[in-house]
């Protein structure tokens, strides 16, 4: 659905999804990302499980409600769809094709009809990244009080370049037997309290052999957005963590925005079991000891 205009309306449309999810959608049914763009599009991707489609549909009636109300202020309320398919078949290229737009199927010459790929996952196939930022967005700003704080930085980061709300990740809602079990893990606790993780990133095309080059300078100016556009979000919480396998290569305080208090633990075993350094990658435990490259201690 998308806003005609880019300031109150757009505001008001997130506003109000914010309130939706609080409500209906922040439990164990739930799960994928919704993206609020620039152009004023709110695009939702969402999964459920253990609902009937009835149930599914019902969990969105506020929200359509509310665009149906304020029809001059939107367009395309329409396009909403709804489809209940067992898990089993989410990798059944047929039973996927009852779900319009979930796949892309494979147009190459001599592909079978079986090969498909998600929609959406092909744009990223060979990508040459500009940038790659995430935060964890935490269950906090879903309280009534701080949802206007969550609204603002959402709407001002999406002016700036499209941000995605990974509700998939992120454990906040989970049964504790869940929560407990992950916390043994050596992943930044900001995980255990996020609703999301909010991923904002821009990938250009391909760079192999006989293709063009990239442009390097617009490369730098669309990292620059992207890192502005993040840097707005975390208004709203700016001391919460980053995922490590979903993060900006170039994370300030990686240490604490990978593993948080788990670090020095981390570093301990590391000096232990590794001294000399022979597994060292891009900021991993122990690698502020070595040169960018990795290839001189300093």
């Amino acid at each position: 659905m998308r806003s005609r205009a880019d300031t109150s309306p757009t505001r008001r449309l997130l506003a109000h999804f914010i309130d939706c999810y609080a409500a209906n959608l922040f439990n164990s049914n739930w799960g994928e990302q919704v993206t609020a763009l620039p152009d004023n599009r709110l695009k939702v991707s969402m999964l459920f499980q253990g609902l009937t489609e009835d149930q599914a549909r019902a969990a969105w009636k506020p929200l359509l409600d509310f665009v149906s109300a304020n029809s001059a202020d939107y367009e395309g309320q329409d396009s909403f769809t709804v489809t209940a398919l067992p898990a089993r078949s989410f990798w059944d290229a047929n039973a996927m094709r009852r779900a319009p737009g979930a796949i892309v199927s494979d147009s190459r010459p001599g592909a079978a009809p079986t090969d498909f790929w998600w929609t959406g996952d092909g744009e990223t196939a060979g990508g040459f990244w500009n940038a790659f930022t995430s935060a964890w967005i935490p269950a906090r700003l879903l309280a009534e009080e701080n949802r206007a704080r969550l609204v603002d930085a959402w709407f001002a980061a999406s002016r700036l370049w499209s941000v995605a709300f990974h509700f998939n990740k992120g454990l906040a809602g989970a049964p504790e037997t869940a929560i407990a079990a992950s916390r043994e893990t050596s992943t930044n606790p900001d995980m255990l309290e996020a609703f999301a993780l909010a991923i904002i990133a821009r990938a250009g095309a391909p760079v192999f052999s006989g293709m063009a080059e990239p442009n390097l300078a617009l490369a730098r100016f669309l990292a620059g957005r992207v890192q502005a556009s993040m840097k707005a979000l975390r208004v709203a919480a700016p001391d919460t963590g980053a995922y490590v396998n979903e993060c900006d290569y170039f994370q300030d305080d990686w240490q604490r925005a990978f593993w948080g208090p788990n670090y020095p633990r981390l570093a301990r075993i590391k000096r232990r079991y590794d001294p000399d350094g022979l597994f060292t990658v891009h900021h991993g435990v122990g690698s502020e000891a070595w040169s960018t490259d990795g290839f001189l201690r300093l």
